[in-house]
């Protein structure tokens, strides 16, 4: 990690501001360098003509310079404000600026004279007063007209500036912070989203290669082969189940969409019956009361079959021949699909739209994760505007009722 000075937390331009309302406020010179000595504002307040001839001459320049770091590095040992008397015999306040415990910088207070009983208080860089000046005279008169304070003056003005400083310091901190958090945030929300594309294609991945392993096509052919051959043996009841497995392939393949009309959905289910019948070696008549007209009317696929597939032809029903009869009556604006079956009692039900989807209420029995699919797909087709339940209601028969709107 690299190492972070004055102006990660303080820009430069915001260290001259104020260091400029600083001097309006108190004309003491406020100066800014980092942790490695470098001057990060100007040095436009060091006005006096002492100041002026020593570090504008370049003979004098590096008494300054080293003056400047001899106390900052005396402060930041202590990590006290470092107070005293520079080379020229001004008065200066090295404040070394701290957070927590990283040695930031430097500000260096001051441009200012003491008395001579104070002046004796605090220590003192060099002795270059008279001997640089072209006269004595010149820097008696200079160093007269220089602004005269108080140790304890001075000493709190740099505490209101190391107090500023400190604000100023914490709030770039919790800023730099609060960006490393943000940062880090981003950087996680990417990498989930990476990492859930990369799950979404790794997915269509194998399904496509289960895909191209097997494929409905190479099924339906198989089929047709074992048809041909049914009929040519006379195989009947072999003849009517593949019939009713090709239909099924037939509709499966490259199938998408989510809504079919009723009619569909319906021919789909007659012929889902007959496999099952002869897979379990029992009959069952399926009857349908279809309404001219309501044939067109679009349903989600496998709605009707799903259901009839989860509640009426169970395996723990296997043996028993079977009436199932479906009856489609027009309601206003609403088609009221009602299955039922005389031998085959049902269960308790009733799911509403306004349920949470995938989580229906329920009485009693449960519902396959095939129908929680078609109930959450008919939640995003019908919102909140559908219900299945089971009824007993006139006839005394249970009934199975699906209730949708006719329109989407």
């Amino acid at each position: 990690m690299a190492l972070l000075s004055l102006t990660d937390y303080v820009s430069a331009e915001m260290l001259q501001e104020i260091a400029d309302k600083f001097y309006d406020a108190t004309h003491m010179v406020v100066g800014f360098s980092d942790y490695q000595g470098n001057l990060l504002s100007r040095i436009d307040h060091f006005s006096t003509p002492i100041c002026n001839y020593y570090r504008s001459a370049p003979q004098f320049e590096n008494c300054c310079i080293t003056c400047d770091a001899m106390a900052g590095m005396q402060a930041s040992i202590t990590r006290k404000p470092y107070t005293h008397i520079c080379h020229s015999g001004l008065c200066y306040c090295a404040l070394p600026i701290y957070l927590h415990s990283t040695y930031l910088g430097m500000a260096l207070i001051g441009e200012v004279r003491v008395s001579e009983e104070e002046k004796k208080l605090l220590p003192s860089m060099q002795d270059m007063t008279h001997t640089q000046y072209p006269t004595p005279e010149f820097y008696q008169k200079a160093y007269e007209g220089i602004r005269l304070v108080t140790l304890d003056e001075l000493g709190s003005h740099v505490k209101l500036l190391n107090i500023l400083l400190q604000y100023i310091i914490e709030v770039g901190d919790k800023k730099i912070n609060q960006d490393e958090f943000l940062k880090q945030q981003n950087d996680l929300l990417k990498k989930k989203e990476i990492e859930a594309e990369l799950k979404v294609t790794t997915n269509k991945l194998k399904l496509q290669t289960l895909s191209n392993q097997m494929r409905p096509e190479f099924l339906q052919e198989a089929f047709d082969s074992i048809y041909q051959q049914a009929v040519i043996e006379g195989a009947d009841e072999t003849v009517k189940m593949l019939q009713a497995l090709n239909v099924l392939l037939e509709r499966e393949k490259g199938r998408e969409e989510n809504l079919i009309t009723l009619e569909e959905e319906l021919e789909y289910t007659k012929n889902l019956v007959h496999v099952i019948e002869f897979a379990q070696d029992r009959q069952i008549v399926f009857d349908v009361d279809l309404p001219s007209g309501a044939e067109r009317i679009l349903v989600p696929g496998r709605m009707i079959s799903n259901i009839i597939e989860q509640y009426f032809l169970k395996e723990e029903n296997n043996g028993d021949d079977v009436m199932i009869r479906v009856e489609v009556v027009n309601e206003d604006a609403y088609l009221n699909i009602q299955l039922y079956s005389p031998q085959i009692p049902l269960p308790s039900l009733s799911i509403s739209g306004n349920e949470k989807a995938g989580h229906p209420k329920r009485d009693a029995g449960d519902v396959s994760m095939m129908c929680k699919i078609l109930l959450n797909l008919m939640k995003l087709i019908y919102g909140e505007n559908f219900s299945i339940r089971v009824s007993s209601e006139g006839s005394g028969q249970d009934r199975m009722c699906i209730r949708i709107p006719q329109t989407i």
